[in-house]
């Protein structure tokens, strides 16, 4: 077979259910969250974990690597990004970086005046009720076995990447992690 033109022209229209809103994309972002986000993206793409470091030397506090644990003030998270990279030098969680900012965000006052965007956009909703749409998305960043597992517990359990609208990044860490005991 053979298209001529467009082919999204040849393709069924979606039932008013399929379709779910449009997260924001990056193009409305403040400057400084957009500073930000281009300069992870950057640095992730190095494959280096260590350009990661300048990045995070930006900030006047580290961001979080890790929820619900101690983090030493004195400790990059580089070391803890590390740890959680699956044996991969931090490849992973660099590669993790990237395809979470190319996702769309979620926007929610912090405090007066700082408002915190946070990726992937659905990382505070209840994944059980995610549209199709959204579940591609989800299932560009997680394997499906993660997803149905998100899906039961109704909550996102994967890496979230917040930063705020004076430029801060604040954390690259997995939240909402259920411990099976």
């Amino acid at each position: 077979m053979v298209f001529v033109g467009s082919v999204s022209a040849a393709m069924p229209a979606l039932a008013a259910n399929d379709v779910c809103a449009q997260p924001p994309m990056a193009e409305i972002l403040p400057e400084l969250v957009i500073n930000m986000r281009q300069d992870i993206i950057r640095a992730a793409k190095t494959g280096d974990m260590e350009q990661m470091q300048y990045v995070v030397e930006q900030n006047e506090v580290l961001p979080i690597a890790k929820f619900n644990a101690a983090q030493d003030a004195n400790n990059s998270p580089l070391v803890a990004w590390q740890a959680q990279s699956q044996d991969t030098d931090g490849l992973y969680i660099l590669a993790q970086m990237i395809e979470i900012l190319n996702l769309g965000f979620a926007k929610q006052a912090l405090i007066a005046g700082v408002d915190l965007y946070t990726w992937p956009y659905f990382a505070d909703q209840d994944i059980s009720q995610l549209c199709p749409t959204e579940l591609v998305d989800l299932l560009t960043i997680s394997s499906p076995q993660a997803v149905k597992q998100m899906q039961q517990i109704r909550l996102y359990t994967g890496f979230q990447l917040a930063i705020g609208s004076d430029g801060s990044w604040h954390y690259f860490a997995r939240k909402n992690i259920v411990i099976n005991k």
